[in-house]
């Protein structure tokens, strides 16, 4: 079966951009304290 490689660029893509903002937001918490 052929999977749509589009959709699954565009997960990961979407899951790196997220974890990158988490990270982002972490350091400005732990950089406020």
């Amino acid at each position: 079966m052929w999977i749509e490689r589009r959709h699954i660029y565009i997960l990961l893509c979407f899951v790196f951009c997220y974890s990158a903002l988490l990270a982002h937001v972490l350091w400005l918490c732990v950089s406020m304290m």
